[in-house]
């Protein structure tokens, strides 16, 4: 019975997920400790799976529009300290450095590759931090990801933009491997 009511009381917390957000980015004069409370449900979603996309649009855009996107990535920089084995604190933290363009997320995905070189999601927010510095490494980069990644959804999508970009970049070896 219990489990039934946490089952209702999560399914209710996710539908009322956006109304929380919407409060908050309509309240700009909310604290830190404010929107820590408010976005709890998006960062346990990260916890969870740190590759989900909407929970992180989401928690962006609350922080974002409050103008304390800097003090959320001080929160994983803080809780990384204490934790520094904790791989989707991590990944979550090179998310928000990308979204916030926060040139810390190119020696942070240096770090991850180092830490964790199997793991192909790992590699993606690398190909992408390469690309967003205009470094050709991010096709490598994208190839290594494409190459680990088992997801067949993830890695065809992978695969598909590695094509398009390796043809754009004059690199039609690497899009002919991967048609």
């Amino acid at each position: 019975m219990i489990c039934r009511g946490r089952l209702v009381s999560r399914r209710l917390g996710l539908r009322l997920l956006p109304v929380i957000v919407a409060l908050a980015m309509a309240l700009p004069g909310l604290s830190a400790a404010d929107l820590l409370e408010q976005t709890q449900p998006l960062r346990t979603a990260l916890h969870k799976d740190p590759t989900l996309d909407a929970p992180l649009d989401r928690l962006v855009d609350a922080w974002r529009s409050a103008g304390r996107i800097q003090e959320l990535i001080g929160v994983y920089t803080e809780h990384l300290a204490t934790y520094p084995e904790d791989h989707h604190a991590t990944v979550v933290l090179i998310r928000l450095e990308l979204a916030a363009g926060d040139p810390a997320a190119m020696s942070a995905t240096e770090a991850a590759v180092a830490a964790y070189p199997d793991d192909a999601y790992v590699w993606y927010l690398r190909s992408r931090s390469l690309s967003a510095a205009r470094d050709g490494g991010s096709l490598d980069a994208l190839d290594k990801a494409v190459t680990l990644e088992t997801a067949p959804w993830r890695k065809r999508t992978w695969a598909e933009r590695l094509v398009d970009e390796a043809l754009k970049s004059g690199r039609p070896e690497l899009a002919r491997r991967r048609r």
